[in-house]
């Protein structure tokens, strides 16, 4: 293994001290909130604390009196943090440690006072102020004292649609100048100005979430008349409802939409082009809760109302349904799922902003007037410093401390994604595999199996080598004994009923005429091939490789897999032969049965080498083998086809008619089904509750 150059070292000394500033804080902690996060499956599982309460800063605890209706923080990144005292129509600046620096009381060029009307959104950019007032319709900006200097108003622009509402609520400036508003009500992306408040035109203008209410709005649009379709969803673009800038200069936004499965946090470039990618390029991740849910109230997904960046580069999310925050990394991983709606410290009755800085978070709640001060526990600076060095590519440096989070937590995704890295540096591609594979993480999986092949190869080649050129020789050697033996005729008695499904499955379009006329099907040597069929489903659920499945060995469920392979069989022969008797069809139950199950041989016999191939093979390669699986299915569905057509002797129009009926029939059979479990599970579950009641009365 190569000795770690002096930089590592260096990186990996800073991880482990960011880390010892952490121990003072208890890592098992479980604060006022339920502490969760979701697995590599996304599903949702308990963990240790990521954040724990510290303490809450109030107006009285700052001496300046009780904060009315607060509705912004801002942290200059440098020393101070400013609050958007909106009600008292002030902003009150604090010091890094939240003690008080000095309030502001905004005056217009003459020195009167300005009273807010509601002001929303406040940024700080070289001790310049500006803020964003909705009913005023304008962003006051004012100098470090707090007085007026100028003012962003409605813009006057032929790009703006007709009847265009100015309502700027939130309001930020990059460090060329250039001004960004949020005007609420805006679907065109946040309006752009210079340095001098000249109107440019709109930035990261998102495009229409189309979503299946919206799929349903545009098919019925076209098919009632337009007085009656005025009502419908109308496609528009959602609009942003927070931004902030990070460190590298780049918008990070939040949208007003709780109908997206994705993409709810956007990264900006100058072009207003998404950057924030996840698991490789193009993808984008959902961001708040990942389980979801509807009550009477409607569909209840995270509403996400404020972002915040900070000098590390983490992502904080705060979600105004749910109140907790959300916290990723640079790379969109989540980190922890913090807060709650009790009335507990560290929980929240009206959260409307966050900042972070100093692994604290610090959410503002407009209700109660107060900002709680969360603090990173142990855990999470471990977390956080071995997430800087995964994502700047110091895999090794890292590996003490995803070993430290996965004491805390074994099943911790980014841990072992983590590690899976660290042992594929240090050329550990077993251990790797182990890794990458408790993180569902395919992509970094396929790139350490396609190391630990190589590896095999090379020291196996000689031998591989040796087995090929056998097994050509062997192939040769049985072609040319098969072309000594007389050729059998299609139609010959010699083709015993043993060998009649090998025969179907080489000629589908003579074999199941042969089969029909000849009478040689054999239900016993069908039902063999049907527990054949059950079987081989066994073998391609447990062992196809984890990177063309999404199905889980620990999952498996035998009876499940009997009612989706040899139940559906059943169900379809049923159906068929029922729609048969309808349409004059020649065949009987159990001649449906014996010619079905013959269809089924290509995959009892294909799929077993192609589940083992899929073995051997990396992502990049999967498209040979989910060809190969393609061929293996259209040949089960030639082979139905066919046995359908000659079983009944249908024409090809009546056999694709039975075909579509026989699906109807297994739809409607499974949908029965369905509603008989679920009564009588109700029944069941009735039943004990009843007896439990009577029990407690005795």
């Amino acid at each position: 293994m190569e000795k770690p150059s002096r930089i590592g070292k260096i990186l990996r000394t800073l991880a482990a001290a960011a880390v010892l500033l952490g121990l003072p804080l208890s890592a098992a902690a479980e604060g006022p909130y339920k502490n969760y996060t979701y697995d590599a499956y996304d599903n949702a599982v308990p963990t240790a604390a990521g954040y724990l309460p510290d303490r809450l800063v109030s107006g009285d605890d700052l001496g300046v009196g009780p904060f009315n209706g607060p509705t912004d923080l801002y942290f200059d990144n440098q020393a101070y943090l400013y609050l958007l005292d909106a009600g008292n129509s002030r902003i009150v600046v604090m010091n890094r440690d939240l003690t008080l620096s000095r309030v502001i009381r905004p005056a217009d060029e003459s020195g009167a006072a300005i009273t807010f009307q509601n002001a929303q959104g406040l940024f700080v950019r070289d001790g310049t102020l500006y803020v964003a007032d909705m009913d005023a319709k304008q962003v006051y900006i004012l100098d470090s004292e707090g007085r007026q200097t100028g003012a962003i108003g409605a813009p006057v622009s032929a790009v703006l649609p007709a009847g265009f509402d100015y309502k700027p609520s939130k309001v930020l400036v990059d460090s060329t100048g250039m001004v960004y508003v949020i005007s609420y009500g805006c679907y065109s992306g946040a309006l752009q100005f210079n340095a001098a408040g000249e109107f440019l035109g709109f930035y990261g203008s998102e495009s229409v979430t189309m979503t299946a209410d919206l799929v349903m709005a545009k098919i019925w649009a076209k098919i009632v008349p337009k007085s009656m379709s005025s009502s419908q969803i109308r496609a528009v673009p959602v609009n942003y409802n927070n931004f902030d800038l990070g460190e590298d200069d780049l918008i990070y936004t939040t949208k007003d939409d709780v109908e997206s499965t994705n993409g709810q946090v956007r990264k900006l470039n100058y072009y207003g082009k998404n950057l924030l990618f996840y698991n490789g390029t193009g993808q984008v991740r959902t961001y708040g809760d990942l389980d979801t849910y509807t009550t009477n109230q409607g569909y209840m997904a995270s509403i996400l109302s404020d972002v915040d960046v900070d000098e590390n580069g983490f992502i904080s999310v705060l979600d105004t349904r749910h109140n907790r925050i959300f916290q990723y990394d640079r790379d969109s991983n989540l980190l922890f799922i913090f807060g709650g709606s009790t009335g507990q410290l560290g929980c929240f009755t009206a959260p409307c902003a966050l900042e972070s800085y100093d692994d604290q978070v610090l959410v503002l709640d407009r209700q109660t007037g107060s900002i709680t001060v969360m603090k990173a526990t142990y855990l999470a600076k471990t977390i956080r410093a071995g997430s800087l060095l995964l994502s700047g590519g110091h895999y090794a440096e890292g590996k003490p401390l995803w070993e430290e989070v996965l004491r805390y937590d074994g099943n911790y995704t980014l841990a072992n994604v983590g590690l899976g890295k660290a042992y594929e540096a240090q050329r550990d591609y077993q251990a790797s595999l182990e890794y990458f594979y408790t993180a569902n993480d395919r992509e970094g999986y396929s790139n350490a199996f396609y190391q630990y092949r190589s590896e095999v190869l090379r020291q196996w080649f000689p031998a591989i080598l040796i087995g090929v050129v056998a097994l050509f020789a062997l192939s040769a050697a049985l072609g040319y004994v098969r072309r000594r033996r007389k050729a059998v005729s299609d139609y010959d008695i010699r083709v015993t009923a043993l060998r009649y499904p090998f025969y179907t499955m080489r000629h589908p379009f003579k074999g199941y005429t042969a089969l029909k006329e000849e009478k040689k099907g054999s239900k016993y040597i069908a039902h063999g091939i049907l527990l054949l069929f059950f079987a081989v489903s066994i073998f391609v659920r447990q062992n196809t490789s984890f990177l063309f499945t999404e199905s889980r060995p620990e999952d498996f469920n035998i009876g499940y897999t009997f009612v989706s392979t040899v139940g559906i069989f059943a169900i379809a022969v049923l159906s068929n032969w029922a729609l048969s008797t309808l349409m004059n069809g020649e065949g009987r139950f159990m001649e449906i049965w014996t010619f079905g199950a013959y269809a089924l041989l290509p995959y009892v016999i294909a799929m077993v080498p192609l589940t083992i191939l899929s073995n051997v093979l990396v992502t990049d390669e999967g498209a040979f083998f989910r060809i190969a699986v393609g061929v293996v299915y259209a040949w089960v569905f030639i082979g139905i086809v066919m046995a359908v057509r000659e079983v009944h002797q249908f024409t090809m129009k009546q056999t694709v008619l039975s075909l579509l009926g026989t699906l109807l029939g297994v739809v409607i059979i499974g949908a029965l089904y369905a509603i008989i479990y679920s009564m009588f599970t109700q029944l069941v579950s009735f039943a004990g509750t009843a007896v439990s009641e009577l029990l407690l009365r005795l």
